[in-house]
């Protein structure tokens, strides 16, 4: 047991965007005692010896091995595969579940135990392919399965189960249903009544990546240049060193699309734009948004290599 006031940690609420106007809309992180970090982290030490028996295949938190990629790759092959099944034949529907309380998880057990009963369907997206049912990262959760009223009875068995067994509850605002082709609009309707969650045409992020990509590449990806300019408009390139615009670029810009990078390809005029923005910067041009005679990328590559 640990002395009174050692557990005691300081709350901070991290806005998710600009106007936050509600909980939900912010991030709590937690500022604990130096003591208590210590002693959490020797536990997680020692746990590592036997994570890989307590924690199932579909979870890739908290393992080491396990890869974050590895589910957003997962995950946009089984939406690629509901958006493209147009024959006849049995429905596939995707299930984008939230948990509200974020910081409690780990596995369902109870969800491996309706699937050995055979009451959730699994899928898979083309012959030899190995069957999923569900993708676990932390409280993002992927359900996948056939598209029909028992199993969405069932998938409501087992969140109800949870629910009294976790104390966890499904927050339907962020949660979302997604369809393949060939179902029925009817069914559409009936499951996402029995669900009591709002549906989607295709599932938009999974794990701040899409989970499907467009014809227009640079368009989805215009998130990643829009965070690059609203960080380097931020700054007063004039008031920093060229070391300390080296720092930046290769701490903090360079950063930002690396996440994305490791699993897909970014347009080529995208990354045009990005070096053109860090170029920019580099020369000390606060019209960043302009993007007007801006040098070309070999000479910050050059003179970062100077710097």
């Amino acid at each position: 047991m640990m002395p009174p006031g050692m557990k005691d940690t300081h709350i901070v609420l991290i806005p998710k965007c600009k106007r936050p106007k509600s909980l939900s809309q912010f991030r709590p992180i937690s500022l604990c005692n130096v003591i208590y970090i210590i002693a959490s982290k020797t536990i997680a030490n020692r746990l590592k010896q036997i994570l890989d028996k307590i924690i199932s295949p579909a979870q890739s938190a908290f393992y080491p091995g396990r890869l974050i990629s590895d589910n957003i790759l997962l995950a946009f092959e089984l939406n690629h595969f509901l958006n493209t099944k147009s024959k006849r034949g049995q429905g596939f529907m995707a299930l984008k579940l939230d948990v509200s309380k974020a910081y409690d998880k780990v596995e369902w057990p109870f969800l491996e135990q309706v699937e050995l009963e055979g009451r959730i369907p699994e899928v898979s997206i083309c012959r030899g392919a190995p069957r999923i049912s569900h993708l676990l990262f932390a409280n993002d959760t992927l359900i996948f399965s056939s598209a029909s009223s028992a199993t969405s009875r069932a998938i409501l068995d087992v969140l109800e189960i949870y629910r009294h067994a976790s104390g966890q509850e499904l927050n339907f605002v962020k949660s979302s249903v997604a369809f393949s082709k060939n179902t029925k609009s009817e069914d559409h309707r009936l499951i996402a009544a029995t669900l009591q969650i709002r549906m989607e045409n295709k599932m938009e992020l999974y794990l701040g990546l899409p989970s499907k990509v467009a014809r227009s590449k640079k368009d989805l990806f215009a998130t990643i240049r829009d965070r690059v300019w609203q960080r380097i408009s931020g700054w007063n390139a004039k008031l920093l060193s060229q070391v300390g615009k080296d720092v930046i670029i290769k701490s903090i810009i360079q950063a930002i699309p690396s996440y994305a990078m490791g699993c897909f390809r970014l347009p080529t005029t995208l990354l045009s734009e990005l070096h053109r923005m860090v170029a920019q910067f580099w020369w000390g041009n606060r019209a960043v948004a302009k993007f007007i005679g801006s040098p070309g990328t070999g000479y910050v590559h050059r003179s970062l290599k100077v710097a």
